[in-house]
């Protein structure tokens, strides 16, 4: 079973659609990484993890931005935005420690 901590905080996330599949796809992989002992998927799925967490905390620190006009509000500025925010987070947990949140999260769940 998840780390209960890990739960707590993917439950009070404001995450919608596809973002909602994919944790929840990561779930299931901590949860049949630690059932198997995985040490290697256990890790990977962690590394996954830290990146939805950063594209998660990128996307709420871009909300407090107010807009300020430069281009005109629309679907396509959305959509780069997003894809935008996706590289910079996978850009960010791209070298061997991440922001640390992947390395903590596997010994937590190792040691358990």
């Amino acid at each position: 079973m998840i780390d209960m901590n890990v739960s707590k905080v993917l439950n009070q996330t404001k995450v919608q659609g596809n973002r909602k599949v994919e944790i929840n796809q990561i779930q299931d992989k901590l949860n049949s990484a630690k059932e198997k002992q995985d040490d290697e998927g256990l890790l990977k799925a962690c590394k996954e993890f830290e990146a939805i967490f950063m594209d998660i905390v990128i996307k709420e620190m871009q909300s407090t931005i107010t807009d300020g006009g430069l281009t005109e509000k629309s679907y396509a500025r959305d959509v780069y935005e997003d894809m935008l925010n996706e590289e910079l987070s996978k850009e960010t947990t791209k070298s061997e420690d991440g922001i640390g949140l992947a390395k903590v999260l596997y010994e937590s769940m190792k040691n358990r």
